[in-house]
């Protein structure tokens, strides 16, 4: 489409945009400017207008709006610069009071297509596309994937401040919430929190909020799912909270630690929105880890002796390891013992390294010897595939 072609076109979206928000002057002033060969002037003073067209299905509207969008995108990028922001804020304000959010997702999702791949003005365009909701986007699971797969690449194409990752995963991770899809919510609520890692302490309170809800995600969860967790600067920052003083307890698998913090914080659980039954499973669960770690074989009355429960209550507390992934093992009722394959151990302490290093040295002089003997035995095997002189006599 050349120039005059853009300009005929522009004409007749400045008149069809004129007439819908029924303003005659505008469409005076629109033809005025086109005369005068002034196309940006015009763009800006409908641009603005574009969330008027959202406020019924219409099909003129919808042309009007695509119309627009095209005008837009056929500019320079400093041009852009002026025509996205204000379009951008028009749409925003009509989907705040507006019932018709469908059409203003329709009209974001094609901004974003139409713009280049490096455009900066694809993360704004993103956001609120994310802002309306992921409710009201139509394939919620398919956008969601498609902002996971390529929100990295996104961050360097769209040369990304630090301040601007953290608001796209905060909003991705609030909406992800909305939207049911816990998972990813997690991952991408811990990816903001872990953004301040190294941040100066006076800016860690920022991430205070979201890192009590991530705190309380990983209490509801396992202790294998708060790998880290309290390595983050803005989690750390909470350690005089009760939420932190369980998720400590709680990786430890320190169950007499739990009682303790459970006498001083009495209403943590309901602050934090957690069943303290449940949350006292994890514990025991994590501690039945940690005392199975390195063994093979336990009897139901070491389990009891080392964990302070019942002996009558170990087989239960095996069978829930079991469930929740935290133990591989076998149940011998009739000798009460637990025949261990393997620990789902979620930390790795100094005398852990130690007996790796040892391991490894062991595997590695092994792999030596081995060596030695394949060498002998080729040696031995060239030996005999040599032909044997004969000398006449």
């Amino acid at each position: 489409m050349d120039a005059e072609e853009l300009q005929q076109h522009l004409r007749a979206l400045a008149a069809g945009v004129a007439a819908t928000v029924d303003d005659e002057k505008l469409s005076a002033d629109c033809d005025r400017l086109l005369d005068q060969n002034k196309p940006v002037e015009v763009l800006s003073r409908i641009v603005g207008l574009a969330g008027s067209l959202t406020t019924e299905e219409d099909m003129l509207d919808d042309m009007l709006l695509n119309a627009m969008l095209l005008q837009v995108t056929h500019q320079p990028a400093e041009v852009q610069d002026q025509l996205i922001p204000p379009f951008l804020t028009s749409l925003q304000t009509h989907t705040a009071s507006g019932p018709n959010v469908a059409v203003v997702v329709s009209t974001v999702t094609s901004l974003f297509n139409l713009l280049p791949a490096n455009s900066k003005h694809r993360y704004d365009v993103l956001y609120q596309l994310l802002s309306c909701g992921l409710e009201a986007t139509q394939g919620t699971s398919e956008l969601a994937q498609q902002v996971d797969a390529n929100v990295d690449a996104w961050i360097k194409d769209w040369e990304l401040t630090q301040p601007q990752q953290r608001a796209l995963f905060k909003l991705f991770a609030a909406k992800l919430q909305e939207a049911n899809n816990k998972a990813l919510s997690k991952k991408y609520l811990t990816r903001y929190v872990k953004s301040f890692d190294g941040a100066a302490a006076s800016s860690l309170h920022e991430a205070s909020q979201e890192a009590r809800d991530l705190i309380a995600q990983a209490l509801n969860t396992s202790a294998a799912d708060s790998l880290d967790l309290l390595g983050m600067d803005a989690v750390k920052h909470l350690k005089e909270e009760p939420g932190y003083k369980l998720l400590e307890v709680l990786t430890k698998g320190d169950v007499p630690g739990f009682n303790i913090v459970c006498q001083e914080h009495p209403s943590a659980f309901t602050d934090l929105g957690l069943d303290q039954e449940q949350v006292a499973t994890r514990v025991q669960l994590m501690a039945l880890a940690k005392f199975c770690a390195k063994k093979t074989q336990v009897t139901f009355a070491e389990v009891a002796s080392g964990l302070s429960i019942q002996e009558d209550q170990v087989e239960q507390l095996v069978i829930n390891a079991l469930r929740h992934s935290v133990l591989e093992a076998t149940i011998d009722d009739v000798n009460k013992v637990v025949n261990v394959t393997r620990v789902i151990y979620d930390s790795f302490e100094p005398e852990d390294w130690k007996s790796l290093h040892a391991q490894l040295m062991a595997w590695k002089t092994n792999i030596e010897q081995v060596r030695t003997t394949l060498d002998k035995v080729k040696l031995k095997v060239q030996e005999k595939r040599q032909p044997r002189r004969t000398y006449r006599k």
